[in-house]
């Protein structure tokens, strides 16, 4: 039984495409007669794995149920802000036009009062409800996205040097074709 290394060759076809292939670094001293490997086939193999690692994180799960209770904890809040900011608003409404209706000077006054007060509570609630908005957000931004496949091959250069880091090594059982992979 012979175990080949392999590593990464970039090979150039003669209509000047590039392909990316593991094979024996003897192969192309014919020193060595372990055919290559399609670069492509060993990365989504890493690929599969790296998402299946990072999905089955419990600590990830954790973090991320927790960010998703908090939000929706925070939601709650913002909805019961908008509710009594809706209230204060038909509030103010129904005594600015009963202030219109009314020509009684005394009576005037106290719906003056009652307006200055509710005006006031009005803003206090307009700043609570962008502050509300504003956690949630941090709380969104905060959030780990879920790692997949297509995510981690968006940008393939990158993705492709990165798996050349965890990979330290890939070998390759000549009796039986058994593909061994070794990672960092």
């Amino acid at each position: 039984m012979v175990r080949r290394w392999l590593e990464v060759q970039i090979l150039v076809g003669s209509n000047h495409t590039t392909r990316y292939v593991y094979q024996c670094p003897d192969h192309k001293a014919k020193m060595c007669s372990t055919k290559s490997i399609n670069a492509d086939y060993i990365e989504n193999v890493v690929l599969d794995c790296v998402v299946e690692m990072l999905g089955n994180n419990p600590i990830a799960t954790s973090y991320a149920n927790k960010i998703s209770s908090k939000i929706a904890y925070e939601n709650g809040v913002l909805l019961n802000h908008n509710r009594v900011y809706n209230e204060l608003s038909e509030k103010f409404n129904a005594l600015v036009l009963k202030s219109t209706q009314n020509t009684n000077s005394i009576l005037a006054a106290v719906i003056d009062k009652q307006l200055n007060d509710l005006a006031e509570q009005i803003t206090e609630y307009e700043k609570k409800i962008t502050h509300q908005q504003e956690r949630i957000n941090e709380l969104t931004c905060s959030q780990v996205p879920t790692i997949t496949k297509e995510l981690l091959l968006e940008n393939r250069t990158q993705t492709r040097q990165i798996i050349r880091y965890i990979i330290s090594r890939i070998e390759i059982d000549d009796s039986n074709g058994d593909i061994s992979i070794e990672i960092n």
